[in-house]
Order: C-alpha cells, then structure tokens, then sequence
C-alpha cells in the first residue's frame, strides 16, 4: 500500500510535469502568433487599437451579484400594458 509521503511525491512529480507541457505549449502558442503578426505586419499596437474599438464594457462579477440580490428582494409586481404597475400579492 502506498504511503501518504509516496503519493505526494507522485503529486509533486506530475504537476512538475503539466507545468513544463504548459510551457512548452505557451511558446509554440506564442511563436505561431509573432509568425503571423509578422507575415502580416502587424504590431501589438494594431491589435489594441482594433480590440478597444469593439470592447464592451464588463461588469464585475460583485456587481452583477448585487444586481441579482436586489432584484430577487424586490417585491413581485406586474406591468400592465398601459405601464401601470400594481403588486401582484
């Protein structure tokens, strides 16, 4: 049977690992798009400029979870097709 301090080292060993594939992932990753920017004459700067035109606005997950609190407290109430609210309890 394996001991605790078998296992962790195993642990240790194989996280070693998947960090050295991340890696060598990430810099073909990386090579492959300077290959690209380059064939195409791009710079980072034209790639922010194109990116920040298009970017929209993005809500923190804090606010959005505020947002959801308030309107699940807030009290039931219908619209009528005229606009007029009434509560629904």
């Amino acid at each position: 049977m394996a001991t605790l301090e078998s296992l962790q080292a195993k642990i240790a060993k194989l996280q070693a690992q998947a960090e050295a594939i991340v890696k060598k992932d990430l810099s073909a990753v990386i090579a492959k798009i300077r290959a690209i920017m380059e064939k195409h004459g791009f710079t980072t700067a034209d790639i922010d400029a194109y990116t920040g035109a298009f970017a929209k606005p993005r809500r923190s997950s804090q606010v959005a979870v505020q947002s959801e609190r308030t309107l699940l407290r807030a009290p039931p109430s219908s619209f009528c097709v005229d606009g007029t609210a009434h509560d629904v309890a």
